[in-house]
């Protein structure tokens, strides 16, 4: 993967850490301490692969072939639930990890489908 896939996956990473954010201050802010653990997780993961990947990538740019965009695609359809499957497997549920990324590519993908009652 080229590092210019790296540099959108790794700005994915900080807009999902921006969202934990608010999530975190949306707990706070209605007293639903039960989710701050879960989305701090989710934060500094995200934080941390985000910056990881963003102080890396300090190369001149070359010209982004077919095959590497369709791989950074794939990638993200794989990876990105991943992350966003994370506040639903450490929540209070115990929900398992397969049905945790179910939720997460469901609401990725906008298809709709849920585990959840």
């Amino acid at each position: 993967m080229s590092k210019f896939s790296l540099l959108y996956i790794a700005s994915f990473l900080m807009l999902l850490s921006v969202f934990s954010f608010f999530n975190i201050i949306y707990s706070y802010y209605f007293n639903i301490f039960l989710n701050v653990d879960t989305y701090t997780y989710t934060f500094f993961i995200c934080t941390f692969l985000g910056l990881f990947l963003i102080y890396f990538n300090k190369i001149k740019f070359k010209k982004v072939s077919i095959y590497e965009k369709i791989i950074t695609v794939l990638f993200g359809y794989f990876f990105f639930p991943l992350i966003i499957s994370l506040p639903f497997y450490f929540s209070i549920y115990n929900i398992s990890f397969l049905s945790c990324y179910f939720e997460a590519i469901s609401g990725f993908t906008s298809t709709g489908f849920s585990v959840f009652e």
